[in-house]
C-alpha cells in the first residue's frame, strides 16, 4: 500500500514531542487517511500546525485526525463505530511510540447504541435533503453515494457485534454486512457507481435505513 502521509512527521513538527502514534490507513474504498495521537492538546499549536493543510491539498488526501491520548480514551463509549472503523482498516505505523490503538476495546452496547443512532440519523438526514430540493437524478445520486460512504462505521458495527473479522473489498463488505444484518445491502455497491438516481432508489434507501433501524432495537448483545 503506498503510504500518502509518508511525509506528514515533516508538518507535525510543532508537537512532536508529543505525538504518541500516527496510523496511515485506507478506507474500505481505498481512500488515504491517517490518525495522529498526541499526549497533549495542540489547540494552541493551530498556526503552527496551519500548513498540514496545504500538504493535504497537494498530496489531494485527507487531512489526518489529531486527537489525544484522553480524546482516545475518553470518546470509546461515545463514538466506537469511529474507532472500530480506524483499526478494522488496512495500514501502518509511520511513528509508534506507544501503540494506542491497539488497546482499545468496546462496549457491545455502546456499539448497538451507536448504530441504531447512525441509522435513524442517516434516515432523518436523506429525507430532509430530498425534501430541500436535491431531486434531480445527479443530485440523488450524490447524496446515496455520500451518505452510504459516511454509512460504512455503522456497518462495520454488524462484523464487531457478530465478532466476524473485516472483509477490505467493498463488494464483498457490502455482501457480508448483508448477510449478517439479513437487509438489502446489496444494492449499495451499484448504488456508489452509478452517477445518476430516482426516487425509487431513494425511496428504497429510506427503507433499507428504517429496516436497520428496526433490527438495532432488539439486536442481541
Amino acid at each position: 500500500m503506498k503510504n500518502s502521509y509518508k511525509w506528514l512527521i515533516s508538518y507535525l513538527e510543532p508537537v512532536g514531542e508529543s505525538i504518541l502514534q500516527i496510523f496511515s490507513y485506507q478506507d474500505i474504498f481505498g481512500n488515504a487517511k491517517a490518525i495522529v495521537i498526541l499526549e497533549n492538546n495542540a489547540q494552541d499549536k493551530l498556526l503552527e500546525l496551519s500548513s498540514l493543510g496545504k500538504y493535504t491539498r497537494n498530496k489531494d488526501i485527507a487531512i489526518p485526525l489529531i486527537v489525544t491520548r484522553n480524546f482516545v480514551t475518553q470518546s470509546l463509549d461515545s463514538y466506537p463505530l469511529e474507532f472500530i472503523d480506524i483499526t478494522s482498516s488496512v495500514g501502518d505505523n509511520i511513528v509508534l511510540n506507544e501503540d494506542l490503538l491497539a488497546t482499545l476495546s468496546f462496549d457491545r452496547n455502546d456499539v448497538r447504541l451507536q448504530m441504531e443512532r447512525e441509522f435513524k440519523s442517516k434516515w432523518l438526514h436523506t429525507q430532509q435533503l430530498f425534501f430541500e430540493g436535491k431531486q434531480k437524478p445527479k443530485e440523488l445520486s450524490r447524496l446515496l453515494r455520500f451518505s452510504i460512504s459516511s454509512l460504512v462505521p455503522a456497518l462495520k458495527g454488524f462484523f464487531f457485534l457478530s465478532s466476524q473479522p473485516y472483509p477490505q473489498d467493498i463488494n464483498s463488505f457490502f455482501e457480508h454486512a448483508a448477510l449478517i444484518s439479513n437487509a438489502d445491502l446489496g444494492v449499495f455497491s451499484s448504488w456508489q457507481n452509478n452517477k445518476e438516481a430516482e426516487l425509487a432508489d431513494i425511496t428504497r434507501y429510506l427503507r433499507i435505513l428504517q429496516k436497520l433501524s428496526d433490527i438495532m432495537e432488539d439486536y442481541p448483545i
